[in-house]
């Protein structure tokens, strides 16, 4: 419920249209079948891989994200533009809020 709180439902609000959590939780055993990384913060529940569209809409929600992290009105751990746009990965884990952007 962190997650939410602290970032998907603040993110849907000023998007203001649905947004789909295509990938939340991942046990271990799942997150190796699809080929995440060893210590993805999907298997801790702080993470989660987001759509809205198509990758036009997408690259708007990341830089969205971004604005929202630059006035201080979230704070996230990680947000990846992930296999070429296709999803938008954000995770917040609480004590390691370093806003890190990679895409």
């Amino acid at each position: 419920h962190v997650l939410v709180d602290q970032l998907l439902d603040p993110i849907r609000e000023a998007w203001g249209e649905p947004i789909v959590v295509a990938s939340g939780y991942r046990c271990k055993q799942l997150n190796e079948l699809v080929g995440g990384v060893k210590n993805s913060h999907h298997t801790l529940g702080c993470a989660a891989d987001i759509i809205c569209g198509n990758r036009a809409d997408h690259r708007r929600l990341f830089n969205m994200i971004i604005h929202m992290r630059d006035e201080g009105r979230i704070r996230f751990t990680q947000l990846i533009w992930e296999n070429d746009g296709r999803w938008i990965h954000i995770s917040y884990v609480p004590g390691d809020l370093r806003c890190q952007v990679i895409g």
